[in-house]
């Protein structure tokens, strides 16, 4: 997955420090790379889909509906700032 200055991505990754896969939260925003990351797994693995303690997480929910998250790709680029 290519990725230019200031991209959020989310992408699976095969083997991590741990000897494990698990879904990889990146961001190429410089200093604010750690933000970028940080808003990605909120949203992704923290907020729940809904009010009720048992309701469950975007990840969580779409393995349970048989989502395959090795497949998962998502990335978004900021906008283009024209100068005026």
């Amino acid at each position: 997955m290519s990725e230019a200055d200031g991209d959020l991505t989310v992408y699976w990754r095969d083997e991590n420090e741990d000897g494990r896969g698990d879904v990889v939260f990146n961001s190429t925003d410089g200093p604010h790379a750690v933000d970028g990351r940080r808003l990605l797994y909120h949203a992704f693995s923290v907020v729940k889909m809904g009010d009720k303690p048992e309701d469950k997480t975007l990840l969580d929910e779409l393995e349970d509906r048989g989502f395959d998250l090795k497949t998962i790709s998502f990335s978004i680029s900021r906008k283009v700032r024209v100068e005026t």
